[in-house]
């Protein structure tokens, strides 16, 4: 059977279980917190071609969490999520962003890289410039490579769980504009601005096609940065009671509160409610940290709807 962008069961419903993964994917490379060049890759999950002809789809990229130092784009989680979406007919895409690394390339302790608060500013600017590289390398492909996997670069969802989501936040709402502390303003200037050149293909614009962000247990440095910008429809999920990224405005308990306070789904929602965004809040009661993990089924129930 070939399903067309009108099916009435396509996005809502698994009408796929063929699912072609491509591993691996080169996106672009940059400079590390360890001053080397890193390459970066992306997975891709899509319906098997041969039973999806549809030429255009609407891409979810999925950024895992960490607490930038940990998690990779193969976590089980991110892999579950981005059959569940290919399944319906979405292309699903696995980020991989460059993370913190000691000079042996092991994971540390946040605790321990963010006492020097610079390292923690830096971290969230990496991610911002790898998910802002990663969409503009996609267009490339599309626009360059006769788009292979299919996709409608005019649909562009966002999806990030913990740090994930704190770099989605800040590749879609932060920009020039905002008023920015020495802390942030110095490590953007340090790592070559928001956009970064993490793709060579600075051509391509990024978040302008981005329509949708599901943001799961994430956190922005202070909501005024979303500014007016309601062309973004938004689904959060937050615990109320969540002790590693803030569902108010508060610290994150891994790295302590010399980081400063950030704004967590209680604070952008309101925000983007008042601006006239169109925005629905989850909340889930009680204690726990990330809410896809925990809370898989409802994530993708109210995702998908």
């Amino acid at each position: 059977i070939a399903y067309s962008q009108c099916d009435q069961s396509r996005y809502k419903e698994k009408i796929f279980d063929d699912i072609t993964e491509i591993t691996n994917v080169k996106y672009g490379s940059n400079i590390n917190n360890q001053g080397n060049q890193q390459d970066l890759f992306f997975d891709v999950y899509m319906a098997n071609i041969n039973i999806d002809p549809l030429e255009k789809r609407p891409v979810i990229f999925f950024v895992h969490g960490g607490s930038y130092v940990g998690g990779r784009k193969e976590d089980s989680t991110i892999k579950r999520m981005c059959r569940e979406f290919a399944s319906r007919g979405y292309v699903s895409i696995s980020l991989q962003y460059r993370l913190e690394k000691s000079e042996s390339g092991v994971e540390i302790e946040p605790i321990l890289q963010f006492a020097d608060k610079t390292n923690w500013y830096k971290a969230i600017i990496r991610s911002v410039q790898d998910i802002r590289g990663s969409i503009r390398y996609i267009k490339y492909d599309v626009a360059e490579n006769n788009n292979p996997y299919h996709i409608d670069t005019n649909n562009i969802t966002l999806y990030g769980s913990s740090a994930g989501a704190i770099g989605v936040l800040h590749a879609t709402y932060m920009d020039d504009s905002d008023e920015l502390n020495i802390n942030w303003t110095g490590s953007v200037n340090t790592l070559g601005g928001i956009e970064g050149n993490t793709s060579e293909h600075l051509e391509y614009g990024s978040i302008n096609t981005v329509r949708n962000l599901i943001l799961c247990s994430g956190a922005i440095t202070d909501v005024a940065w979303i500014g007016n910008k309601t062309d973004v429809d938004v689904i959060g999920f937050h615990h109320n009671f969540d002790y590693t990224v803030p569902y108010g405005h508060g610290c994150f308990v891994t790295a302590a509160c010399h980081l400063g306070k950030f704004d967590g789904m209680k604070m952008y929602y309101p925000y983007l409610t008042n601006i006239g965004a169109r925005i629905e809040q989850n909340i889930i009661d009680g204690l726990g940290h990330p809410a896809d993990d925990l809370e898989p089924e409802l994530v993708i129930e109210k995702a998908v709807a």
